[in-house]
């Protein structure tokens, strides 16, 4: 027999329709406030995805200003060794007889 338990105890409860309501009323408030719960986990779960691929962009990033910033070093100190191997080649022209640097120019 449906409310009875085996020892013939009833496990009915009866509460007054208004309470009946609002427990209604409460438990379907509470199911939408736990769909939005569950929709700013999954909205969160998709930002910190988002956070880690622009994380790995930026490191990607930040390699290739370093390789950069190297070159851009590299580069400087080839350009004032090449300044100082011109003004060696002046110098050892300058040193040169007469004679050489009007044939041999």
């Amino acid at each position: 027999m449906a409310g009875q338990e085996a020892n013939g105890k009833t496990n009915v409860v009866t509460i007054e329709r208004d309470r009946y309501e609002k427990i209604l009323i409460e438990l379907g408030e509470l199911r939408k406030l736990n769909e939005f719960v569950e929709q700013y986990k999954r909205d969160l779960e998709a930002k910190q995805l988002e956070l880690k691929a622009k994380d790995r962009e930026l490191e990607e990033v930040k390699e290739i200003l370093l390789e950069t910033e190297w070159k851009d070093y590299e580069l400087e100190h080839t350009q004032k060794r090449i300044r100082e191997l011109e003004l060696e080649v002046e110098r050892l022209k300058a040193g040169r007889p007469w004679w050489k640097r009007l044939f041999w120019s």
